[in-house]
């Protein structure tokens, strides 16, 4: 073996970060290290290919909307939210986020009171404004089917029976008010989100000798970026 070779295969077995799994959480670990910090050399470790234990099976909602105390919880959200539209925009959606929001909906004249302070509360927390609509001329702007640029966020709850037969047909003819939170949706799950991450993964089905008697069973998974000088 000659020695540049002999080199190579050394390095092989060596990475500056080890991540143990490539669900959705190690693979933005892998991405924002190699393609965001310029760490080239990253490898996940796990024994299925990468997002298909459970990161393909849940439905992938998101949300902003958390109660207190504190408002920790919704400043986490609203920074991993800002984090999933700008890989949005960067791959041209790929994986359908859309704002289409949360909707709660109630017959009960007290739950409806209480729908005004939620948002207030939310509001406060750092969830965005809340806004009642009372009157058949509201405001209130629906959500699109798809997409997520340009829409409100906050919570919307509207008291106004016109308004709610008017956006909301299919509810019942009791319903008093609905509670349409608006930083919150979907996306299409599983490798579609794989490949909005523009980082090269690839997949080597037998780990190195030294990781022991564990190497039958996981496979390795090298994440770089793109740009070969990074």
């Amino acid at each position: 073996m000659r020695g540049s070779d002999r080199a190579e295969k050394r390095g092989s077995d060596r990475a500056d970060v080890v991540i143990c799994g490539a669900g959705i959480a190690g693979i933005a670990a892998a991405y924002h290290l190699a393609v965001r910090r310029g760490i080239t050399n990253v490898v996940l470790v796990d024994e299925r290919p990468p997002l298909t234990l459970t990161s393909d099976k849940s439905t992938e909602c998101y949300r902003n909307w958390w109660p207190g105390p504190g408002d920790a919880m919704v400043a986490l959200m609203n920074r991993s939210i800002d984090l999933l539209e700008e890989l949005a925009r960067e791959s041209g959606n790929v994986f359908r986020m859309n704002r289409r929001g949360y909707l709660f909906a109630t017959a009960d004249p007290a739950r409806a009171r209480r729908f005004v302070t939620a948002a207030e509360e939310a509001a406060a927390l750092g969830a965005g404004r809340a806004r009642v609509h009372a009157t058949a001329s509201s405001d209130y702007r629906p959500a699109p089917s798809d997409g997520f640029e340009n829409q409100p966020v906050g919570a919307d709850v509207i008291t106004e029976p016109a308004l709610i037969r008017r956006h909301f047909p299919y509810l019942a003819d009791d319903t008093v008010a609905v509670l349409h939170t608006r930083r919150c949706g979907w996306l299409r799950k599983g490798r579609t989100l794989l490949s909005a991450m523009p980082a090269v993964f690839v997949t080597r089905k037998k780990p190195p000798r030294r990781f022991g008697r564990l190497a039958a069973e996981l496979s390795l998974v090298r994440a770089m970026s793109h740009n070969p000088t990074t």
